[in-house]
């Protein structure tokens, strides 16, 4: 892929050596191991540094058959470790338990991880970055598991790895080596950023990853704005505007120049990954007065627990991002998931690299249609555009959908199978805004919550006050295909999204076309 990227904000993510979670330990690096990049010239470099150490000097190969379970002591004490790196060589699917204590004769605590077959690495941190809500907010369920969340925060024991075998066939685990780094995560300064000329994203670490910021730099000294316009068929005589300088339209109020397209109301919303599952044991699980399944989710639950980032890279042209999923409907249940992020720049558009596996082990969920991904963007951007013909890549007439209402249950304009070019756009009135393609798709579900009223001080208006994004107002667009969750198997896609005149969006994503730059061949 080639890369377009001139710089990287790192927030303030300084060579994260002095986090606050680290405790005083007597295990410190012995020998770098990473390798050192050359500075800036080269493309794709990690921008953190940081060494590993070893904790596990000899080999171990196992064979396991179907179901079988081995376990390799370790007995280390690992200090301020927290970064874990396995090298591996392995033909199965292997769910494993890591066992740590607090000291060699604290209390055994365990935390589960997951390596397919095929794998050569896999890295982790243990689960010490994340706190769990202190207070319960009025859900009548409570999950043991809550109490798990930050529980290796003074852990300085590796007690053992212990290692089984998940596929139906029997075959061989080699353990080559297993390494640890005193390298944590800033909960401080949680964001992780990338930037070229055209555009500004971010990933959120206290989101589980998933994208919380999306600003498309100025052109030309043209900025993106964002205004109060006086409307006298608004309620409160304002309604919210997006688009270029409109601060220099008649009466308008600027309230934002560097403007985040995303909407970061609670953990439910922002781009993120988001996957229906099972109901088996769900039977009072209930969301918004109804029955809710097996739900993993990137961002959080429903009452704001986190998801556990297991690892992350920032690179001088890409964010890389792996997170467990929190269970929305649940209150503090980690699932058993893994999902991948990776956020690059090419020119025009942001590509994100998506893949999730549940490694639950449950079966029998049935079929149900699943978002790929998520996305919620600024309320102000009110028309969803897209072609729906039997014309697809000829440029034909598109159709433009101002009345899109809320959701669930969607209007006909805000829900269809037919959209064969894999791409819609939200927009203002002026054709310009965000699109989405996705190639391999042609469902979309979409839909507004609100309209673009500007009413600052209200319940419906900004959740946090030091946040423009956080509006209670949205959009939001779901690219849909029906898909059963199997445990071990793992989908994976990559989607486009752009911003310009709805012109321009169309012709950046037929570029992307024609030169057949995504192939989403393993998307179910």
């Amino acid at each position: 892929m080639k890369k377009s990227i001139k710089r990287v904000l790192c927030g303030c993510l300084a060579l994260t050596l002095s986090f606050s979670l680290w405790a005083c330990g007597n295990k410190s690096p012995q020998t770098p191991e990473e390798d050192l990049k050359p500075p800036v010239t080269q493309t794709h470099v990690e921008q953190e540094r940081y060494t590993f150490s070893p904790i596990l000097r000899e080999a171990q190969t196992l064979t396991l058959s179907a179901g079988e379970t081995k376990t390799v002591e370790v007995g280390e004490e690992i200090g301020d470790i927290r970064y874990l790196r396995f090298a591996v060589e392995t033909d199965i699917n292997v769910l494993g338990t890591l066992t740590y204590s607090e000291g060699k004769d604290g209390t055994p605590l365990t935390e589960n991880f997951y390596i397919a077959a095929g794998e050569t690495e896999f890295r982790q941190f243990l689960d010490a970055f994340r706190e769990k809500v202190k207070a319960d907010r009025g859900a009548p369920y409570t999950h043991a598991d809550k109490d798990k969340i930050g529980q290796a925060k003074n852990a300085d024991y590796l007690v053992s790895v212990a290692l089984q075998n998940v596929s139906e066939a029997a075959g061989a685990f080699t353990l080559s080596a297993l390494d640890g780094s005193i390298r944590g995560i800033d909960t401080q300064s949680h964001m992780l950023y990338v930037e070229n000329e055209t555009y500004k994203v971010g990933a959120n670490l206290l989101y589980g990853g998933a994208l919380t910021y999306f600003e498309k730099l100025p052109e030309s000294g043209t900025a993106l704005e964002y205004v109060a316009l006086s409307d006298a068929s608004a309620s409160t005589g304002k309604k919210g505007f997006v688009g270029l300088a409109a601060s220099y339209k008649p009466g308008a109020q600027l309230l934002n120049d560097s403007v985040n397209l995303i909407n970061t109301w609670d953990a439910g919303r922002l781009v993120q990954q988001s996957y229906y599952g099972y109901s088996a044991g769900y039977d009072n699980i209930i969301f918004n007065n109804a029955s809710w399944c097996y739900n993993p989710v990137q961002g959080g639950d429903t009452m704001q627990n986190r998801g556990q980032i297991v690892d992350y890279r920032l690179y001088d042209d890409e964010i890389y991002i792996k997170t467990r999923a929190m269970d929305w409907a649940c209150d503090g249940y980690t699932t058993p998931s893994y999902m991948e992020n990776r956020y690059s720049l090419e020119g025009a558009n942001v590509l994100v690299y998506n893949s999730f596996v549940d490694w639950s082990g449950v079966t029998g969920a049935q079929p149900r249609e699943q978002e790929m991904p998520a996305i919620y963007l600024h309320y102000a951007l009110s028309n969803l555009q897209s072609y729906r013909g039997t014309a697809p890549w000829t440029n034909a007439k598109l159709t433009n959908s101002p009345n899109v209402g809320w959701w669930s249950p969607p209007s006909a304009d805000g829900k269809f199978k037919d959209a064969t070019e894999n791409w819609i756009a939200w927009t203002n009135t002026e054709n310009y805004g965000v699109g989405v393609y996705v190639p391999g798709i042609t469902a979309f579900l979409n839909g507004k919550s609100g309209d673009t009223t500007y009413a600052p001080g209200t319940p419906g208006d900004l959740l946090r006050p030091d946040d423009p994004a956080s509006h209670g107002n949205c959009t939001y667009t779901a690219p849909l295909i029906t898909r059963t969750m199997t445990p071990y198997h793992k989908t994976d896609y990559t989607y486009a999204l752009s911003v310009g005149f709805v012109d321009e969006l169309r012709a950046n994503f037929y570029a992307l076309h024609e030169a057949n730059a995504i192939v989403n061949d393993n998307i179910e």
